[in-house]
């Protein structure tokens, strides 16, 4: 069990362990997180339930160094199969959120690589046509920069303006595979 003060991940939230809530709620334990990077977002997690993959601690320096480097390597999702499966334009925007979706749901920040490498492809795609981005993109795409940037510049002790760069600048850089 985590201790308060300890800071943890919960989904892609890093937040801290603001306290263990005795009996909290239907006469089980609770941990009370608070999110270091939303504003005012509280949480509250079961206790027992608070284990990888759903609580877990944040990445060491050297795990978010070594997915940084490994940026270029992570895979976007395949929208052709997708479209291959969907049939019309309005199925396909159903499976890319619920592809979305599960890559949020996971615990995997490299999932979350892999969100906004289809949002930015997906988005150029669009611009070429002289269309803007889409609404379901632009938000994925802005929750997973700023949940894998959150932790990464934690890990790293980064500001997280320079963080973002530095993941936006991996994202073009060449599969070295």
């Amino acid at each position: 069990m985590y201790s308060p003060g300890e800071i943890v991940v919960y989904r892609h939230h890093v937040c801290t362990v603001v306290c263990v809530r005795e009996k909290y709620f239907n006469d089980r334990d609770y941990l009370e997180l608070e999110a270091l990077f939303e504003n005012a977002l509280k949480l509250y997690v079961v206790a027992s339930d608070a284990r990888p993959p759903l609580v877990r601690l944040p990445m060491e320096a050297s795990q978010a160094d070594e997915l940084l480097q490994s940026i270029p390597g992570i895979p976007a999702i395949d929208e052709e199969e997708l479209k291959q499966r969907s049939g019309t334009s309005t199925l396909l925007e159903r499976k890319m959120r619920e592809a979305y979706d599960a890559l949020m749901k996971s615990s995997r920040p490299a999932d979350l690589v892999s969100i906004i490498k289809t949002t930015r492809k997906r988005t150029a795609r669009r611009e070429k046509a002289g269309r803007s981005i889409a609404t379901l993109d632009r938000r994925y795409q802005d929750m997973a920069m700023s949940f894998l940037c959150n932790e990464m510049c934690m890990s790293l002790g980064i500001d997280r303006d320079l963080m973002e760069s530095m993941v936006l600048e991996r994202m073009d850089a060449p599969c070295s595979d």
